[in-house]
């Protein structure tokens, strides 16, 4: 009889619950023990000491058959009237008496009731996980794009700013220079007037020069294109030596 009391008490739990969640508010629960058709105890209590209240009541009326349970809201209305079994019949009673015990259609809500909220709850969350992957999907291709664009601007921004240090430092060095053999063809190179007329001599005569020059010379010509690049003031400095030597001679 123990165990058939706890299983009453939580199917009234479940019902109870169910009725929490669609906003009402419950007050307390109203437990009347039956004997055949007559009331034979009744008594007040809530969720927490549900149980207790049906053992001590069903131990004062052992001959109790049944027990009705009545769900009290805050406005003393009854929102839920339950009944249930206190003897449990056997299959073979059960066909016997051609009825099932009235708990089961309670408890058969209830379980249906849980099922339901399970299969809400399953869909849910698989729906969460297939929103999760598609955004996870797009970020990783948002991110690939954002990596592709700064590699664009970067070497876009490399590409001007070395255009920029170019074109200003080959007026700068054809100025220098212009006294020597290399002069003209960096002059050509800057977009300047050259004494010739036929860029392509020119163009030509600096591919020659360059062509003539070692492996130290080419490496000395650029360290000194870098040393103009972060100081601009020795330009003057090397066209007084570059001119004061050809005077010289």
């Amino acid at each position: 009889m123990r165990n058939r009391i706890y299983s009453i008490t939580e199917s009234i739990r479940k019902r109870v619950h169910t009725k929490e969640r669609r906003g009402f508010e419950v007050f307390e629960i109203v437990l009347e023990l039956y004997s055949g058709d007559d009331v034979v105890s009744s008594c007040s209590t809530d969720l927490e000491h549900l149980t207790t209240s049906l053992k001590r009541e069903y131990a004062r009326f052992p001959d109790s058959d049944r027990v009705v349970s009545q769900v009290i809201d805050t406005a003393d209305e009854c929102i839920l009237e339950m009944s249930h079994k206190l003897e449990v019949k056997t299959p073979d009673q059960q066909e016997l008496s051609g009825v099932g015990t009235p708990s089961q259609p309670t408890d058969l809500g209830a379980l249906v009731e849980q099922k339901v909220q399970q299969i809400r709850q399953t869909e849910e969350l698989e729906r969460l996980r297939s929103e999760q992957a598609d955004l996870k999907a797009k970020n990783e291709q948002l991110q690939g794009q954002v990596e592709t664009l700064e590699t664009q601007v970067e070497a876009k921004s490399n590409l001007e700013y070395y255009s920029k240090v170019a074109g200003d430092l080959l007026p700068g060095i054809a100025k220098a220079l212009e006294k020597t053999s290399l002069g003209p063809a960096l002059s050509g190179l800057a977009g300047e007037q050259t004494e010739k007329d036929d860029q392509t001599t020119v163009l030509e005569s600096a591919k020659a020069l360059i062509e003539t020059c070692g492996e130290e010379q080419l490496s000395a010509f650029y360290m000194l294109v870098l040393e103009l690049q972060s100081n601009p003031d020795l330009i003057p400095v090397i066209y007084q030596n570059a001119f004061s030597n050809e005077t010289a001679h």
